[in-house]
């Protein structure tokens, strides 16, 4: 071999089987070793690892850390492809705290696995991510509590600051942080901001319904369909035998009222006669729930006479339906 060049040895058979040799010095020895025995129990550093096929390598700019790095072909799709047999294709975010060494348990919200979008804007590439998907320890994982959630983040149109706009915890509930649920064009919208509401229209522009931090149930917008409101309250305690009024109804309409005694059973809903006082036409009572369509005038009042057989408090509801 010493009086030839490189470049006139025969091409070897590839790929290599590894038990071809190369000489190589150790301890100022010029020694053989298998091509096997290379890296065989030693770790490969990925710090700068670079598959290129361009022919310019870029600043990698904000990316820091370890990384495999590969290049595309200009207007080339790069990627991975993964085959399998028999068995689903595998990509795998594996964490400890602590050192490689040490290794420690890791803490709640603490990442697993991280993928991130970036790109380019008029001079250079975005310094932190714009997009991602984040699966996050939800607990300090034991070896018997190991709860997770997956984080959704986006970048709204016109900002760099990205958001998360939705998180799925192990539980299989939905937060979204931002914005509307969106279907198509004629979009039902899901808004949060201390109430729960849905929407019609482009992205849920108009609202429809509203369920406030006290439960009450709000439905408004000129529709077609039938629309509901509510109304619920308790008395204070009212002796036997009195009555006290509740509340004027609103508007025109028709509306369902019920009450029962505070704290009882179902048994305790006829220990109260409810009145609608008013005209002869629009006035009912009944035991314990009355139906009534206020036909015109306000002010319509509904009030409620004890008959529990001993001093008691009420708590009432009334449902107005909207022909």
């Amino acid at each position: 071999m010493a009086d030839k060049k490189i470049s006139a040895l025969t091409g070897a058979s590839t790929p290599l089987a590894g038990t071809e040799v190369l000489p190589i010095v150790q301890s100022s020895t010029t020694k053989q070793v298998s091509v096997a025995n290379l890296t065989a129990g030693r770790a490969v550093g990925m710090a700068s690892n670079v598959i290129n096929a361009n022919t310019v390598v870029p600043s990698a700019g904000a990316i820091t850390g370890s990384n495999l790095w590969q290049l595309g072909g200009d207007s080339v799709a790069n990627g991975y492809l993964i085959d399998n047999f028999n068995s689903g294709a595998t990509i795998t975010g594996r964490r400890a705290n602590g050192t490689a060494a040490a290794p420690a348990a890791i803490s709640i919200s603490s990442i697993l696995l991280n993928i991130r979008g970036y790109g380019y804007g008029a001079t250079g590439y975005s310094a932190t991510s714009r997009s991602g998907i984040q699966m996050i320890t939800n607990e300090n994982w034991t070896d018997a509590a190991q709860g997770t959630r997956v984080v959704f983040n986006a970048t709204p149109a016109g900002s760099t600051t990205q958001q998360t706009v939705a998180t799925i915890d192990g539980g299989g509930d939905m937060t979204v942080s931002v914005g509307n649920l969106v279907q198509g064009t004629a979009a039902k919208g899901v808004t949060t901001g201390g109430a729960f509401s849905l929407g019609l229209g482009t992205n849920g522009s108009t609202t429809q319904a509203i369920i406030d931090t006290s439960g009450n149930l709000a439905v408004t917008g000129n529709t077609t369909t039938a629309k509901v409101s509510t109304l619920e309250g308790t008395t204070g305690t009212i002796a036997n035998g009195a009555t006290a009024t509740l509340f004027a109804l609103p508007a025109v309409g028709s509306y369902l009222v019920t009450a029962r005694q505070a704290g009882a059973g179902n048994g305790g809903i006829r220990a109260a006669a409810i009145v609608m006082q008013g005209s002869s036409t629009n006035g009912t009572s009944a035991l314990f729930s009355v139906a009534c369509t206020l036909s015109s005038g306000t002010g319509f009042n509904v009030s409620l006479t004890n008959n529990a057989g001993g001093d008691a408090a009420f708590t009432w509801s009334y449902v107005k339906l909207a022909s």
